[in-house]
């Protein structure tokens, strides 16, 4: 069972590889909620009438929804590529078993209460997976360049958010380290102001 907030056909606009191309958006909740509630048969055949290639599953905590293996590798049977998108700190394990199944990571940069992306997901990642780190600062970028340099083995994608918090003196320092970075790391980084 299935607490949907919303299945809706639209243009993906988040940053990421997929911004301006169409997709499917479910939208669950984490509240058990009768009135959202949805069987697994129901989304994949709902999904399967908004017709579009990609589906992007949002707002869901893997550990909190045991159903989330089966409704991927449903979609996948229809033919469907699915991009899971997690904050990063839930264990990926349980849907990564399947090839078709492509991760973002929405993280905030590592902090003492919020350890942001676990170490352990950043080691299960594949090429085309997503990260996208939002910056505040200056030293969120370092925190995050220190956790990629540290755990990363294959290339996923890597998105530095920055946000205009940002003072225009960092964001300079902050392409400068950036481009010394991107030389010594064997990922595909992009940062975005």
């Amino acid at each position: 069972m299935f607490f949907v907030k919303n299945i809706v056909k639209k243009v993906y606009n988040k940053v990421g590889s997929l911004r301006g191309k169409p997709v499917t958006v479910l939208s669950l909740s984490m509240k058990e909620d009768k009135k959202l509630s949805m069987d697994i048969n129901a989304v994949i055949d709902k999904i399967r009438e908004l017709d579009t290639e990609m589906v992007v599953i949002e707002g869901a905590e893997i550990k909190n929804n045991g159903y989330l293996r089966d409704l991927c590798i449903g979609l996948t049977r229809i033919k469907k590529k699915v991009n899971f998108v997690t904050n990063g700190s839930d264990d990926i394990e349980v849907i990564r078993m399947h090839r078709n199944i492509l991760i973002t990571f929405d993280c905030f940069p590592p902090t003492k209460s919020n350890p942001g992306i676990s170490k352990r997901n950043l080691y299960l990642m594949k090429e085309n997976d997503e990260v996208k780190f939002l910056i505040n600062s200056y030293t969120d970028f370092e925190k995050c360049l220190t956790v990629l340099q540290h755990n990363v083995i294959l290339r996923p994608i890597v998105y530095f958010v920055v946000t205009n918090s940002v003072s225009p003196e960092d964001k300079e320092e902050m392409l400068k380290t950036y481009l010394s970075f991107y030389n010594r790391i064997k990922t595909d980084l992009r940062l975005i102001y």
